[in-house]
């Protein structure tokens, strides 16, 4: 498969998984990170509630000194804090939550399914074979973090991020079967994790081009977080809540859509080549 075709099966399964990933009996495999990350938006920003505030207010000075619980700026971090804590919800609950939905998905395609190994054991596998993606994300945007104190040029500036965002959109499509791995070829994360460079030949371009559409998805956040943050809706800071908790709810659709087609994709391409002499 050249990579003309490689592009356009990408565009293909993801055609058909926006429709098969949205179906009642499949996206409620995701409801547990939904609520984990909606969850996630309401401690932040209720962080000065008595029932939140002696865990919250130690944890978010911490973070970012005392300037993260006056009012307004608290409504200044809460996107970079929701974004912190959702890499922690998707390595412990969305990667469990995509094991769950990718047998689905195989299942309604009419692919053969191994049996379940274990709820626990088969979340553990998942979540250890998933933890070095979500390591490289950490520290990439730590990394982002640290370079955005250093005085640099906007275009410097600009060129730094994008670099850092195509780093993470890069590991992510090269890590993006290790799901389908373990759940639909029964290998355990070790073996998932060494799979990835036999997924890279035939599988990296469509993985690539599924993250890419579905990432211009959540662009538009990029602008509505600090501008809501920065109370230019009607001088509302709070406005950045209700933009987190909108940025939660498309990023678990995107979740949805990325794990259908990623599905497929490994059912169309990666699972034929092990039958092929």
């Amino acid at each position: 498969m050249n990579g003309f075709e490689q592009v356009a099966l990408g565009g293909v399964c993801l055609a058909r998984g926006l429709r098969a990933g949205f179906r009642p009996e499949r996206w409620g495999a995701w409801l547990p990170l939904l609520l984990a990350r909606l969850a996630i938006v309401t401690a932040l920003a209720a962080c000065a509630h008595p029932a939140l505030s002696w865990a919250m207010a130690p944890l978010l000075r911490a973070l970012a000194g005392e300037d993260a619980l006056r009012y307004p700026q608290a409504f200044a971090h809460l996107a970079p804090f929701a974004a912190r804590a959702d890499l922690l919800a998707w390595a412990l609950i969305g990667l469990p939550c995509a094991g769950r939905a990718t047998r689905a998905f195989a299942a309604a395609c009419g692919a053969p399914v191994p049996r379940v190994r274990g709820a626990v054991p088969e979340a553990l596998l998942l979540i250890a074979a998933g933890l070095p993606a979500v390591l490289f994300v950490a520290a990439t945007q730590t990394g982002l973090g640290v370079l955005a104190g250093f005085r640099m040029s906007a275009i410097s500036r600009l060129l730094v991020q994008q670099a850092g965002a195509a780093a993470i959109i890069t590991v992510q499509a090269a890590t993006l079967y290790v799901v389908a791995e373990i759940v639909l070829r029964g290998a355990n994360a070790l073996e998932a994790l060494a799979a990835i460079p036999r997924s890279l030949t035939a599988g990296f371009l469509p993985a690539l081009v599924v993250l890419v559409l579905l990432a211009l998805l959540l662009v538009p956040f990029a602008v509505l977080a600090p501008a809501a943050a920065a109370g230019r809706w009607h001088d509302l800071p709070e406005a950045a809540v209700v933009v987190a908790a909108l940025r939660a709810v498309a990023a678990t659709l995107v979740a949805i859509a990325a794990t259908a087609a990623a599905t497929l994709a490994w059912l169309a391409v990666l699972a034929e080549s092990e039958n092929r002499p």
